[in-house]
């Protein structure tokens, strides 16, 4: 659940400290905000209940991608179909765009 995910696309990557571990299936409008559903593919990530969600440029360029963003190890691991926080917005990418549309 994100507030906005703007540039997200069907097929987009989801990576967990750097490592592509799966998919944007669906983008869906919610009540509160957008919805993700999201593929992991890699049966080694180690995600967890508390883990944080945030929409990020692949680089000057590039498209947007999801990345994972690991929270507390202390929290409980994720079962299918949960559902993950956003993270909090990156000041810098906001500040940046605001600098850049004024």
């Amino acid at each position: 659940m994100l507030p906005s995910a703007s540039g997200v696309r069907d097929g987009a990557t989801v990576t967990f400290r750097g490592i592509d571990v799966g998919r944007v299936e669906r983008v869906t409008f919610d009540s509160s905000g957008v919805r993700l559903a999201i593929r992991i593919v890699r049966a080694d990530m180690p995600l967890r209940a508390k883990d944080r969600v945030a929409v990020r440029s692949m680089g000057l360029f590039g498209g947007m991608q999801v990345e994972i963003q690991p929270g507390p190890l202390s929290a409980p691991p994720a079962s299918d179909g949960a559902t993950l926080p956003a993270a909090p917005p990156d000041t810098l990418a906001v500040r940046y765009f605001w600098l850049a549309r004024n």
